[in-house]
């Protein structure tokens, strides 16, 4: 690659319409789509808590490629790598690694200890050529200064820790919960989210997006449990939803995950998320575990949950058919 030919652009979001444009175009060229909305991102509409910067590459002026990266506005010290692309036609000549570098020193000056991004399981891939390791599946991680035991001092116990209601600024702090070996193997019943300990995780970045979409979609809520001292330290979340169906108004549906240092948390989360659902009229509470998720089992249980059905092999955990455990809170 010619560095006079190969230009490096750097946009904050939110963009001018025109850039904006320019790098849908691009984007469209590889992705049909991503795990955010490219639109509603480059508006600016999560700029509040969450800081995002594409990084763009042109060769002679047209666009050829592009990396973008995102974290907390607030004490950021986790961030993840998003939309990497380079067009067909220039491909094998170094430009994913260049603008995936720049992405990420971005995130380190600004005080990022380590970051995330996913990327297919292969025998090898540019992201372990500047310094990527592959934890599991498709999860990919690279300590910045000092972030060598990052997750060691995110998830010590004994944090100060409060409930609040989840943000787009938890983004990358999800993506670091979900990256580690928790005991439940579902985080998530109904986006499929597994811990490595049970799995190899097919997605990252997208873990909190589908689930947080999915959420503000359907008219539901979510929370997180955060470490009173760093702001977005995501260490548990709980969700609610709306049940299908014409119970819909009626029936709220939960997921919650927490760290293992922190299970003992699980039951404020729960008790958050109910009270949340007991004030917008829903009279039947809904949870669905897997059968061998004994500790979120008992979670629930502990929140007045009963067992009202079994649904046997709809579960597949590491290619093992199990089955789902429905419970119910009247």
């Amino acid at each position: 690659m010619d560095p006079e030919q190969f230009e490096v652009t750097v946009h904050r979001y939110p963009i001018d319409p025109a850039a904006r444009t320019r790098l849908i175009d691009l984007l469209q060229q590889v992705f049909p789509r991503t795990d955010v909305d490219w639109l509603q991102s480059m508006r600016g509409q999560y700029a509040d808590v969450l800081t995002t910067w594409q990084v763009v590459g042109t060769l002679d002026g047209t666009p050829v490629g592009s990396a973008s990266v995102a974290f907390a506005v607030d004490s950021p010290e986790v961030c993840v790598i998003e939309d990497v692309i380079t067009v067909p036609a220039a491909r094998r000549r170094g430009i994913a690694r260049t603008l995936t570098e720049r992405a990420v020193q971005i995130a380190f000056d600004a005080g990022c200890r380590v970051a995330y991004l996913g990327n297919a399981p292969i025998v090898s891939s540019v992201y372990e050529h500047i310094g990527f390791t592959r934890l599991a599946g498709a999860c990919m991680r690279r300590p910045g200064p000092g972030g060598e035991d990052y997750e060691g001092v995110a998830f010590a116990p004994g944090q100060r820790t409060v409930v609040r209601e989840t943000n787009w600024g938890d983004l990358s702090a999800v993506v670091c919960l979900m990256a580690q070996p928790i005991v439940p193997a579902l985080a998530h019943y109904d986006q499929g989210l597994v811990s490595p300990l049970a799995a190899a995780p097919r997605r990252a970045v997208s873990n909190f997006t589908s689930v947080k979409y999915a959420v503000e979609s359907a008219g539901g809520n979510m929370w997180s449990l955060v470490s009173v001292d760093s702001p977005h330290r995501v260490l548990g979340f709980v969700s609610v939803m709306p049940g299908p169906g014409p119970l819909r108004e009626h029936t709220g549906r939960f997921e919650v995950t927490c760290h293992d240092q922190y299970a003992g948390d699980a039951s404020v989360l729960l008790e958050t998320a109910i009270g949340w659902a007991t004030e917008q009229g829903k009279v039947l509470l809904e949870a669905f575990v897997a059968e061998t998720d004994n500790t979120k089992r008992e979670w629930f249980e502990e929140a007045g949950f009963v067992e009202v059905a079994r649904l046997p092999g709809v579960l597949s955990i590491a290619d093992r058919r199990v089955e789902a455990i429905v419970l119910h809170r009247g």
